[in-house]
């Protein structure tokens, strides 16, 4: 036995039968439990596999299964395993869980095979990048926001690139077009201190499409500020200005009569742009 391997102190069970190794990490757990929540373990287990169990050592007195994975990683995936469901992001319905917690639970939840584990990262994906037709304004304070002013929109592109998650990816690159350009290009600095990049293709759609919802944008402007939307005629500059960033807002602040035909207007027009984002990002 390797004396640099520590025990985790998450996920160690004294009447564990298995010890799991990743990075010199040790996770003592149930072979019972890891087999009928995964085909991949109860296989592991049960099929002969010298380069992954090592039943010649021992750790704690039990045997050896060393893994590719990241010990952070494995963590999160037993914690959420051994919950039942109980997990504190299982719990609560609409909360945007941390990036990197969600892309533990999605590779390794089908790495494994356990679907609900799996499903419930892609649930967690699902509600910050919603499907296309919907509302962006709805979205777009509430979500990004949690995500570091979308600092994270590149990382759900990778994972819905790299799992075959194609619904997550118009809204996705909508929140990469707030991004500097310097971030698109460079990338984005994670926790880890790892930096995550689009690829070259990704990144010349991205900017393709920037380009076009720019000029959509300063369409829609141009509309608001030099036609007379507003038969009422009571709102100023400000107002209209206003309205073109955050009318769900303005609308609540101001009286019904006032802005209702502006409101409809630029509503009907953002719901327009969130239906062709597949358009726009060459998605279709």
């Amino acid at each position: 036995m390797d004396v640099n391997i520590s025990r985790s102190t998450a996920v160690w069970y004294e009447d564990g039968n298995v010890v799991l190794i990743a990075e010199r990490k040790a996770f003592k757990v149930h072979r019972s439990i890891l087999s009928s929540s995964s085909d991949v373990f109860r296989d592991m287990f049960e099929v002969v596999q010298p380069d992954l169990l090592d039943s010649s050592s021992t750790f704690d007195g039990c045997p050896i299964v060393h893994l590719s994975d990241t010990a952070k990683e494995l963590t999160t995936f037993l914690e959420i395993l051994y919950s039942q469901g109980n997990h504190r992001y299982f719990r609560i319905e609409k909360v945007c869980a941390p990036m990197e917690w969600v892309s533990a639970v999605l590779r390794l939840g089908r790495k494994y095979q356990v679907s609900h584990i799996a499903e419930e990262a892609v649930r967690r994906l699902e509600f910050v990048c919603p499907p296309p037709g919907r509302n962006l304004m709805a979205y777009i304070w509430s979500r990004i926001d949690t995500y570091k002013g979308g600092g994270m929109a590149i990382s759900i592109v990778k994972l819905a690139r790299a799992y075959d998650l194609p619904g997550l990816l118009p809204f996705a690159f909508y929140m990469c077009c707030q991004l500097s350009i310097d971030k698109l290009i460079y990338g984005v600095e994670l926790e880890d201190g790892s930096v995550d990049r689009l690829s070259l293709e990704d990144l010349a759609r991205c900017l393709h499409g920037k380009e076009q919802i720019v000029a959509r944008t300063v369409s829609l402007t141009q509309k608001l500020l030099h036609q007379s939307i507003s038969p009422e005629r009571f709102c100023k500059k400000r107002c209209f200005s206003n309205i073109l960033v955050q009318p769900d807002i303005v609308q609540m602040s101001l009286s019904p009569g006032i802005l209702t035909h502006d409101f409809q207007f630029v509503v009907s027009n953002r719901i327009t742009i969130s239906t062709d984002l597949p358009r726009i990002f060459q998605l279709e």
